[in-house]
Order: structure tokens, then C-alpha cells, then sequence
């Protein structure tokens, strides 16, 4: 079965495609959460909800082929 990359703060992560959309599903129903710092006002801290264009996500499908090698390769060294 193909493999889906989602990525989290500078890190890949290989899951099954099932998996991948039920955390695009998760996410879609999330609001938005952002922290501003003005040098007046100090921090403001804003909850909102999505916007359609905030929704814009990408899947990037890894093939079966390249995920056996990837996996037979292991973990790099440094």
C-alpha cells in the first residue's frame, strides 16, 4: 500500500493513505491559533476558524517501490 508524507515542524512522516486523511479531516475541523507580539501592547493571542484558502493542503504520495527501498536502507548515519 502507498505511503503519505505529512510533515510537522521540519519532519517527515510516512503514513498509510487511510491515516493521512483522517488527519487532513482532524486539521479541517481545527481552528487557527496565532500568537502576535507588539512592543506596545506586549503579546494578543487570537483563536479563529479556517477559511477555505486555510484548508489548501498537499498529499505527497510515496510508491510502494521506493518506500521498500527507503525502508531497507534504514536509518542514516551521521
Amino acid at each position: 500500500m502507498s505511503k503519505v508524507k505529512l510533515r510537522f515542524d521540519y519532519k517527515e512522516y510516512l503514513v498509510d493513505v487511510a491515516d493521512a486523511l483522517t488527519v487532513i479531516d482532524i486539521l479541517d475541523k481545527a481552528d487557527l491559533y496565532e500568537t502576535k507580539y507588539d512592543n506596545d501592547t506586549g503579546r494578543s493571542y487570537f483563536v479563529f476558524p479556517q477559511l477555505p484558502e486555510d484548508k489548501l493542503r498537499s498529499l505527497d504520495l510515496m510508491p510502494d517501490d521506493l518506500y521498500r527501498m527507503a525502508k531497507l536502507a534504514g536509518r542514516p548515519t551521521k
